[in-house]
Parts: C-alpha cells; sequence; structure tokens
C-alpha cells in the first residue's frame, strides 16, 4: 500500500476516535448505582404498624382520579379490611406482605422526573402502598409503577422523593396484576381469611343440622352428642338406632365443617337471602359456647349459597358442593359390618324369597362347626361366609319423607351365638329422587332404612346358591 494511502487511512481513525471521545464527554453521565437500596427504613411488622392501605390510582376519562382501594386496620389483636365491611384480613398472607415491605431493596434507575410516566410511576397513575405506625404516623408511602421493567420487578419510588429503583419483588403480581394493571383485576379476595368458623373438634359437646322452610317448623336432621360412655367420651344421636357409631367417621365431618371456606364476602345489607328455606348448623362447645351458621337461598346466577355466621358483620357466599358435602344425617356415620355379623358367630339364618315363593335355611352344628340345611344336606361354608358378607355389608342411607310400600319380597331372621336375633324385612323397589331403593325395616327399631336396589340384587343372587 503507498505511504499516501496509509496517511489517509491513518487521519480517518485518528478522527473516529476523536469523534467518540467528545460524544462521550459530551453525554450526560447516567447515575447508576449496582448496590441495592432498603427502600424501607423504619422496622415495621405486626406489631409495629397501625393500617396499611394499597391503593390503586388511574387517571379516569375526564381528568379525575380513579381510585380501588384495600384498606387494612388493626382491631384489637385482629387484622381486618376496614373498606369490605370489617372482614377478617388473612393475617398470615399479610404478615408476609408486610414482611416484604420490610426487606424491600431497590437497584437505582432513574432520578428524572420526567420519566415517570415512562415508569407508570406518576402521583395520578400508580400503586400506592401508604404504612402507618401505631400513633396513626406515616411509616412509609411508597409508589409501585404499573409499567414493569420485566414480568418479576417493579419499579418502586418514595413518594417524597424522585429516585425510581427496580424492587427485587414483584409487588403488583400480589394484588392480582399479573399483565396490565387494571382496576378490574385488583383482586382484594386472596386478601380475606375466608374460613367462616373457628374451633377446636376436640371441644366440640355437640352438633345439630335444622332446616326450616318458611314458616313451617323447624325439622331436625342430624342430632350428635359426646357424653362420657366406659371411661372416654364417645358421640351418641338423640334418637336411638339399631347400630353403633364411627367415632372416625364423626371426627373427620367435624374437620369438614371447621374448614368450610367462603367464595365471597357479602354486603351483610342486601335484602332477600334469609327470607324462605333457613338451613342450620349449630355447633356447641364444651364452655357453652355455640356457633350458629345459617344458610338461606342459593345464588340465582351461581351454584353458591348465602350464609350468615352469627356474631359476624357480613355474610358469606359459600359454594354448593361444599354444603351438598354437610348435608349429612345418622346413617352417614354408622360403623361399617352394621349387624356385626361373622361366620363364627352366628348360629342360624332363615330367609324367605317372597316373590319367588322360596325359603333358605342355614343352621350351624355346635359339635362339628357344620352347616346344614333344614333337611340336613351340608352347606359348604364359603357359601355361608358370602350371605353373612351380603348382609353385613348393606349401605343403609335414611330419607326424610321416604315413601313406606305395602308389600315386602325378602326377609330374614338371623340368630347370633350371644343371643342377639335380626328380624330385617326388605321391601318392593321405589322410587326417591330418581333412584331405585328399597326400605329396610327392623324388628323393634320404629326408624325408616333404605337400602339401594342393587345391595337387593346381590343379596338375593346370593341365596339362590344355598
Amino acid at each position: 500500500m503507498k505511504l499516501k494511502n496509509l496517511i489517509i487511512l491513518g487521519i480517518i481513525l485518528i478522527g473516529l476516535v476523536v469523534a467518540i471521545f467528545l460524544k462521550k464527554a459530551a453525554a450526560p453521565e447516567i447515575p447508576i448505582k449496582e448496590e441495592l437500596y432498603d427502600m424501607i427504613q423504619a422496622p415495621l411488622n405486626l406489631e409495629t404498624i397501625s393500617s396499611c392501605d394499597v391503593i390503586l390510582t388511574r387517571a379516569s376519562g375526564s381528568g379525575e382520579e380513579d381510585k380501588t382501594e384495600l384498606k387494612f386496620k388493626k382491631e384489637g389483636d385482629n387484622w381486618v379490611i376496614a373498606n369490605v365491611y370489617n372482614a377478617r384480613a388473612d393475617e398470615k398472607r399479610f404478615s408476609e406482605f408486610i414482611e416484604k415491605l420490610d426487606n424491600l431493596k431497590g437497584e437505582f434507575r432513574s432520578d428524572n422526573p420526567e420519566l415517570f410516566e415512562d415508569y407508570g410511576i406518576t402521583d395520578a397513575e400508580s400503586l400506592q402502598i401508604i404504612v402507618r405506625g401505631e400513633t396513626a404516623e406515616e411509616l412509609a408511602r411508597l409508589m409501585i409503577g404499573t409499567k414493569k421493567p420485566d414480568w418479576a420487578h417493579n419499579f418502586v419510588r418514595k413518594a417524597e422523593s424522585s429516585s425510581v429503583y427496580i424492587a427485587e419483588d414483584n409487588l403488583l403480581a400480589l394484588f392480582g396484576f399479573w399483565d396490565r394493571v387494571e382496576p378490574e383485576k385488583f383482586d382484594k379476595k386472596r386478601w380475606m381469611n375466608t374460613d367462616i368458623i373457628n374451633f377446636d373438634p376436640d371441644e366440640v359437646a355437640f352438633v345439630n343440622i335444622s332446616e326450616q322452610i318458611g314458616t313451617g317448623e323447624k325439622e331436625t336432621r342430624l342430632d350428635l352428642t359426646r357424653e362420657f360412655s366406659g371411661g372416654e367420651k364417645k358421640w351418641k344421636t338423640a334418637d336411638d338406632y339399631s347400630f353403633s357409631l364411627d367415632q372416625d367417621k364423626i371426627k373427620e365431618y367435624l374437620g369438614s365443617i371447621k374448614n368450610i371456606k367462603a367464595s365471597e364476602v357479602v354486603d351483610p345489607e342486601e335484602p332477600g337471602h334469609f327470607d324462605s328455606r333457613l338451613w342450620r348448623l349449630t355447633v356447641g362447645k364444651n364452655n357453652g359456647e355455640q356457633i350458629v351458621v345459617t344458610r338461606g337461598r342459593k345464588q340465582v346466577n351461581g351454584n353458591g349459597g348465602y350464609v350468615k355466621v352469627a356474631g359476624e358483620k357480613y355474610n358469606f357466599l359459600v359454594s354448593g358442593s361444599v354444603f351438598n358435602s354437610l348435608e349429612k344425617n345418622a346413617a352417614d356415620f354408622f360403623a361399617k359390618n352394621l349387624f356385626d355379623l361373622k361366620e363364627e358367630n352366628v348360629k342360624d339364618i332363615y330367609s324367605s324369597d317372597i316373590e319367588k315363593r322360596k325359603k333358605y335355611t342355614a343352621i350351624k352344628s355346635a359339635k362339628r362347626d357344620l352347616w346344614k340345611t333344614k333337611k340336613g344336606a351340608q352347606i359348604d361354608k364359603t357359601k355361608i361366609k358370602d350371605i353373612i358378607q351380603s348382609i353385613d355389608s348393606i349401605n343403609v342411607k335414611m330419607v326424610i319423607d321416604g315413601e313406606v310400600p305395602k308389600k315386602n319380597i325378602l326377609t330374614y331372621k338371623i340368630t347370633k351365638t350371644d343371643g342377639r336375633i335380626w328380624d330385617l324385612e326388605i321391601s318392593e323397589e321405589i322410587t326417591i329422587d330418581g333412584k331405585q331403593y328399597h326400605l329396610l325395616k327392623i324388628e323393634g327399631d320404629p326408624q325408616k332404612y333404605y337400602i339401594e336396589s342393587n345391595n337387593v340384587k346381590v343379596l338375593r343372587a346370593i341365596l339362590t346358591r344355598l
């Protein structure tokens, strides 16, 4: 390459270097600090604060500000949401939120107010978090930008400062703003304590469920009491039944009651929810206190039901499926193996299939532990075990206002080795609420029991094997 060309290239290179240097020198210094800044200096926890307001401020079409708010307030030892009927707050979630604020740190981004709109962090448009101390003094006021640097972080500044930081946490997501920040997405429900009642199942003395339609008589659906029996507390029913109760089933049921959760808090002044059909659950404690839960009418559009709890300042909406699981009567708590039958504790079985005009007999020989028919023919012990199992595994139900059929189709008389005799009568098939049942009558028991048709088909089929 000629010397002349080299000189020209050198001059061009020197010119580029000088231009780059001058450009850097002329550009304003960007104050980027990599260290993290503690956004709130005052210590924050549930003991040091008295309230916390979360306010989404947006400019409306009229030029005025629209505000969507969530106001947490301390009442005694509890936290409530003051602008939602003083509903109980989810204290665990709220405590975690305050702890997150206490530890909030950010990396410096800018101190230019002209960029506030780019961050969505102006006074007129932002998510404000205001925390007050025990004497109502303001401990912190943060502005959270409605625009985000990415999906996991937020722009944050103190209200009195123009310095904007990128926070380590996504505070917007805590309030339902996962993508766009819009008032209708402000998730208030997740901050409410949706447990409608609270109690210790071991401290419950009785459970009562009743129902009243209009001005009619109140009808008891379930009445359980816990009393001392044999040196320990056991659950009993108010009425006498032929069958014992499964104590574990009742314990599980109490757990289900305790875990009833609302889907929504409702204005207690809304009329008409408790004017007609009332389903009432009463839980009595050992100390005499009572928890009374009343379910009124169902939602017009939806599967929930309106619920009120005695002593609460507001009402609830509770899913219909929750209450379907609570619709119980005594039969739902009967122990398995209703008749406590085993091959070794049964002495004889007499049965009659009235429709087929057939009779079946099985008598145990005391000497040789053999089963025989009335005429003396030996019966395979396996067949006896199958018959006993089919009877003892009957699934008994109780139906309110169930029909009483006129005819019986099957009878049993079973004598146990302890002298107990089970006299059973099974009726013809009937339909209740679209399902097929048979009435089961037990000698000496005035209660109406129902068994599903499938059970009866099994009983009759197994009898034919004798």
